[in-house]
């Protein structure tokens, strides 16, 4: 499988960790894998590597080093820059673009072509999951429920 899309995904997840706080790299290593409950742990010559290039690109800085807390002497945390702000924000307005036109196709269409080949009860039990996770999701960002010209 090409390396390209896990860069990409690993570049836009330390994206979002460094957007909630600075970190360090063993840290994001660790966030990556919990959040995928165990199954992707890239390794530190994937990760490392990146936080250079994204250093290089300007998205990231050194935000300050601990000195004396690891094997190799110092432990060096990162933060988003501006450039990196904004780097987040198109990606995610590009991302979540992405994700609803491919979730429609896929949900509502395969709703759609479970309904009308007699798996009626399948549907809707699947639209009803699909209903509660949208419902979650709108909880969840409540806080935004509020008009553009107030913000």
């Amino acid at each position: 499988m090409p390396r390209a899309p896990y860069r990409d995904s690993l570049k836009m997840l330390v994206l979002r960790f460094l957007a909630e706080e600075p970190m360090h790299g063993y840290k994001i290593l660790k966030r990556v894998s919990e959040l995928t409950g165990d199954k992707w742990k890239p390794a530190p010559g994937t990760l490392y590597p990146l936080l250079e290039q994204m250093m290089k690109e300007g998205l990231i800085e050194k935000y300050t080093v601990e000195r004396g807390k690891v094997k190799s002497g110092e432990r060096i945390l990162y933060r988003l820059t501006e450039k990196g702000w904004k780097e987040f924000i198109d990606k995610l307005r590009i991302k979540t673009d992405a994700l609803i036109s491919m979730y429609s196709f896929i949900l509502c269409g395969g709703l759609r072509t479970l309904y009308n080949n007699g798996y009626k009860r399948d549907a809707v039990e699947i639209y009803q999951t699909v209903k509660d996770s949208l419902n979650k999701l709108g909880e969840s960002c409540k806080y935004l429920d509020v008009p553009l010209d107030s913000v």
